[in-house]
């Protein structure tokens, strides 16, 4: 039996993000990134087989969506909109509305 250590990382707001290790036989399954100006910022990762890591993302996507970012699943070239964390999900990002006109 392999076990997971879920570590936590200062995010940008001071706030602390788990992560979890990408090792072993975990089978690193889903991973939550915020897009920026300069690419994609990592916020969580979690194990379908570790039910900890996905509680942790749940609260950190749940904390972000109530911040005013919107997020899409983005499992290959299409990108659909989501409102709870796909725990089967391989990429979701989250990021603002952009203006334009």
């Amino acid at each position: 039996m392999v076990l997971a250590r879920i570590t936590a990382v200062p995010a940008p707001r001071g706030d602390l993000v788990p992560t979890l290790p990408s090792v072993g036989r975990l089978g690193l399954l889903g991973k939550l990134v915020r897009r920026t100006l300069h690419g994609h910022e990592p916020l969580a990762e979690w194990s379908a087989s570790d039910r900890s890591s996905y509680d942790a993302a749940v609260a950190v996507f749940e904390r972000e969506l109530g911040a005013g970012y919107a997020a899409v699943r983005a499992d290959g070239p299409r990108h659909e909109g989501v409102t709870e964390l796909p725990r089967d999900a391989e990429l979701v990002i989250l990021s603002t509305a952009m203006g334009g006109g």
